[in-house]
């Protein structure tokens, strides 16, 4: 596991150099350049989300298929081969269908639609780098595409930011900036991973392509609620509420997402070791890094979490008020609870689909969309955006449990460890110190200094007395 983290720290540090411009666009960009146009960074999130639940649906579930079934065919073969060049031609026809179906739509249906081309470009850069992605995972080679996932898409944002201030664009342009760049990313990764590339084959005789694609349809439906539950809410606030609503809820949503950073980089890691580990039928090293994942995740997103909780003032400081909403730290809280919890379930997902239980990843991917749409409709019209961030703590909480309860059914394998459970309750007794020392009525220089010496000193025993940072300690 020592291997692993090293290289999610590595995914880490690429993950948070975005999170770094993340936060420029978000906290300071956005709000300063379109200071009375809360509605267009509204659509603008609203654009984004909805291309990336489009990309997630239109990709078949075939760049994870490639990621389940290449460790299982011999190296080099023609089954390889046949797969990736299947799935090459699969995305490429389905591209195609999207953009002539969206120049139809926008010039015989809805010509006021100037920008749905953009979009579904935007989707195709999305999809047809997935694919890329999936076959340098492969081979282990995933930081130069974290680099684009993370670092090169918030610097295109940046750059049509940037056009907008100086060169007081139009709004199509900026939408023009954004397609551009996701279309290049595809050219970059392709680049990257032109080594890894099978032999091309027209023919597919090799393949059980009914098995595969309906591995991909069901990989693709529950991912793609996965998403749509991530991505929801913002679609259910615009429907429900306003653009405006919307572009006040992507700031407290990205501020309490940053906790999940660490973990999304440990999953793309994990990845391959986990096709490796069922391909080779080790079951014991599936559960030896189901619980080491489910305790890397609680460190590290606990961490953050109180760490961003501390110094939550400063965003509101930085941030103009057209852009503040009362209940702003309650929804940065849930959401950020929520990310703990998934993170301290550990990888179910991901071992459900690599364990051909893909299945369970659908029906709880179907029953967490259904549950988080219907809290959403009670809860937004009555509590606004603190009833979103609600209903999807609500929502992530129940299935994470049913994920762990059909892994230990199916496989005997749990999350939960003793090292777990310690930092489980360092948290909380760091957390309820955190509020203590909130409501002793200290300066806020004082109020956050004396809560990041709590933060230190509560993680630093745990780092000194018990087993629970080993990993990290084997770092040195």
């Amino acid at each position: 596991m020592g291997v692993v983290v090293r290289q999610s720290i590595w995914n880490s540090l690429n993950s948070y150099v975005g999170v770094a411009l993340g936060a420029l666009n978000t906290l300071v960009f956005f709000p300063y350049v379109f200071l009375n146009e809360r509605s267009f960074t509204g659509e603008i999130n609203f654009i984004m989300a909805f291309a990336t639940v489009a990309s997630t649906l239109g990709h078949l579930g075939l760049p994870i298929a490639i990621g389940t079934y290449f460790p299982r065919f011999k190296e080099g073969s023609k089954a390889q081969g046949q797969l990736w060049s299947f799935s090459v031609l699969a995305l490429s026809g389905i591209s195609l269908l999207a953009v002539l179906t969206s120049l139809l739509y926008s010039s015989y249906i809805n010509p006021h639609a100037a920008n749905s081309l953009q979009v579904i470009l935007i989707s195709i850069g999305m999809l047809g780098f997935e694919l890329f992605a999936a076959l340098s995972q492969h081979y282990k080679a995933v930081i130069f595409p974290q680099f684009l996932k993370h670092v090169f898409r918030r610097l295109l944002i940046t750059a049509a930011l940037a056009a907008s201030y100086f060169l007081d664009i139009e709004s199509i342009t900026f939408y023009y900036i954004l397609s551009t760049g996701y279309l290049l990313q595809i050219v970059l990764v392709a680049l990257y991973s032109r080594k890894f590339l099978p032999a091309w084959h027209w023919s597919f005789a090799e393949l059980e392509l009914k098995e595969i694609l309906k591995y991909g349809g069901m990989v693709m439906l529950a991912s793609g609620a996965m998403i749509m539950v991530s991505r929801i809410d913002m679609i259910m606030i615009r429907t429900l509420l306003t653009k405006d609503e919307v572009a006040l809820y992507n700031i407290v949503l990205f501020i309490g997402m940053v906790v999940s950073v660490p973990a999304k980089a440990l999953v793309v890691s994990l990845r391959p070791y986990l096709t490796r580990a069922w391909a080779d039928g080790n079951v014991l090293e599936l559960g030896k890094i189901y619980r080491k994942s489910a305790l890397n995740q609680m460190i590290s997103n606990s961490l953050l979490f109180l760490l961003v909780w501390n110094f939550l003032d400063i965003a509101w400081l930085i941030l103009p008020e057209t852009y503040q909403f009362a209940e702003g730290a309650w929804v940065v809280f849930a959401i950020g609870l929520g990310e703990i919890i998934q993170g301290a379930t550990g990888i179910n997902g991901i071992i459900l689909t690599v364990a051909d239980r893909q299945r369970f990843n659908f029906h709880s991917g179907l029953a967490l969309l259904v549950i988080t749409v219907a809290t959403n409709f009670l809860f937004i019209p009555a509590f606004g955006l603190m009833g979103a961030a609600f209903a999807s703590l609500l929502a992530m909480s129940l299935v994470n449990v049913f994920k762990v309860a059909i892994l230990g059914k199916e496989l005997k394998l749990w999350p939960q460890s003793k090292e777990l459970f310690q930092v489980m309750g360092g948290f909380v007794a760091a957390l309820a110190l955190l509020f203590w020392v909130q409501g002793l009525g200290l300066g806020l220089v004082a109020k956050m200094g004396v809560g990041f010496l709590v933060i230190v000193g509560v993680y630093g025993g745990l780092y000194r007395f018990t087993q629970v940072f080993h990993d990290f300690k084997s770092l040195r």
